[in-house]
C-alpha cells in the first residue's frame, strides 16, 4: 500500500501535469480510500470558465459519483496545496476528515496564488465583512425546508 507522502507526491505530479498537458492552473487532488484512488481531480478553471473547477471540488465531485453517496466519510483528501476556502467548506461538507497538502498558503501566495485574505473574511462577522451578506425579507423564504421535511419524513399512516 501507498504511504501518504506517495500519495501526495502523485497529487503534486498531476498538478504539474495539469499545468504542462492543459495549461491549467498548478493544483491537483486525490481522494484515496483503503487505499485505492477512488478520484482525481485537477484545477479546471481556465478549462471550463468555472470559478469553481478547483481540484479538491473537482476530485470530490468524481469520488462523490462513483461511490454513488455525497458524503465521503472514511476518505482522505492529498491537495497539492493547502486548500482554499471553498475547497475546505466543501471538504468538511461532504465529510472528509483527513487532509494532506504539500504546498502552504504562504507558498502559494508567493507565485500569485493568494487566498488568506479570503480566510480572513470568512473569519469576520458579517457587518464586518468587505462585502456583507444582505438577507432581503420575502415571502415563502423558509418553505423550501418545509418542503423538505414534508416530502422527506416519512408518512404516519405508512405501515
Amino acid at each position: 500500500m501507498k504511504t501518504n507522502e506517495e500519495f501526495l507526491k502523485e497529487a503534486i505530479d498531476s498538478a504539474i501535469e495539469n499545468v504542462r498537458l492543459n495549461d491549467g492552473k498548478p493544483f491537483a487532488a486525490l481522494i484515496v480510500k483503503n487505499g485505492e484512488v477512488l478520484a482525481k481531480g485537477v484545477n479546471d478553471v481556465l478549462h471550463i470558465h468555472d470559478p469553481t473547477a478547483h481540484a479538491e471540488i473537482q476530485a470530490i465531485r468524481k469520488a462523490a459519483f462513483r461511490l454513488n453517496s455525497e458524503f465521503l466519510e472514511g476518505c482522505v483528501i492529498y491537495a497539492s496545496g493547502h486548500p482554499c476556502p471553498m475547497c475546505l467548506a466543501a471538504i468538511y461538507i461532504s465529510g472528509i476528515r483527513t487532509v494532506y497538502y504539500g504546498s502552504s498558503l504562504e507558498q502559494a501566495a508567493l507565485h500569485g496564488f493568494g487566498v488568506s485574505h479570503i480566510y480572513t473574511e470568512v473569519g469576520k462577522s458579517n457587518e464586518q465583512r468587505q462585502y456583507p451578506l444582505q438577507q432581503l425579507k420575502v415571502a415563502d423564504a423558509e418553505k423550501p425546508f418545509l418542503v423538505w421535511k414534508e416530502v422527506n419524513s416519512p408518512s404516519e399512516f405508512e405501515p
